[in-house]
């Protein structure tokens, strides 16, 4: 069975329709109590466990296609579907992800010369690698540039690996106690004070609200960390409880869309782990 990375996981969950799936149950979230979240917060959770615990997911299950992202024409790997893989100790599953920004000068001159920019940049990835200064100067030259490029044109972006090498702890108990703690913790503030408990049960589960008071304001910006921490924790403890390798049935992966990665799955040699780690995680 193929493998994918959480960012993935995040990506299937975050296009299901969630109008066509039912109430979430205490049943359906480990047995947790998670009432401090909104209905559709909990349906995501209960989605990801449901997609975790399964062997087999019928491929008519969730009648659903991948949107292929549009290209941005901004950095130098461009956004695209992500993969699956065949080899659990597929690198591409334990890298960093590493990108970076287009130099507003190339993107001005049009999708042509950012496509020329790209394959400039990987024909001269050592240059780039050993010494900045002379790379800068030759796309100055190459792409006929007002000035030299800095650092600043071509902003490093690097994220996380987000599969099973970033977690540290594997130990179910500990990892059901941190969750409960943070449960805890988070049912402690909202009953801080009377402002504290009107404020979240008004505006907890809104997105975006509204609100010109600063002290409730403040009180929400918390309450959302906390319920960042809830799910990441949940998330987590369920994928170590289920399937700490995010090991997917094939079929229900390829009607989804996804690609199959290049490198472990020999299709070709010459690969940029880059592009197959670019893998956008939306927050739900």
């Amino acid at each position: 069975m193929p493998y994918i990375t959480k960012n993935t996981l995040y990506k299937i969950v975050s296009e299901i329709d969630l109008k066509k799936e039912p109430s979430p149950t205490k049943s359906r979230l480990e047995g947790k109590n998670l009432t401090l979240l909104s209905k559709r917060e909990l349906q995501r959770l209960a989605l990801i466990t449901e997609i975790l615990g399964s062997e087999y997911i019928p491929v008519d299950r969730f009648f659903l296609k991948l949107k292929r992202p549009e290209d941005s024409y901004s950095h130098i790997h461009p956004e695209r579907v992500p993969s699956y893989h065949s080899d659990r100790m597929c690198s591409a599953l334990t890298r960093e992800y590493e990108n970076y920004e287009i130099p507003v000068e190339v993107r001005e001159q049009g999708a042509a010369s950012v496509k020329k920019f790209r394959k400039f940049f990987h024909e001269n990835i050592q240059l780039f690698q050993e010494n900045r200064t002379d790379f800068y100067v030759k796309a100055k030259q190459e792409f006929h540039l007002k000035k030299v490029l800095t650092n600043r044109d071509m902003v490093e972006i690097k994220t996380p690996n987000s599969g099973r090498g970033a977690i540290q702890d594997f130990n179910i108990s500990h990892l059901e106690h941190d969750l409960d703690e943070e449960i805890a913790k988070a049912e402690v503030y909202k009953n801080t004070s009377n402002i504290h408990r009107l404020t979240i049960n008004m505006y907890g589960n809104l997105f975006n609200p509204e609100i010109n008071d600063e002290e409730q304001k403040n009180i929400l910006i918390k309450w959302s960390s906390l319920k960042k921490e809830i799910k990441r924790k949940y998330i987590t403890f369920s994928m170590i409880k289920n399937n700490p390798d995010i090991n997917l049935d094939g079929n229900f992966l390829d009607a989804l869309g996804l690609n199959r990665c290049s490198y472990c799955h020999n299709d070709k040699v010459d690969l940029d782990f880059s592009s197959i780690l670019h893998e956008e995680q939306k927050s739900f």
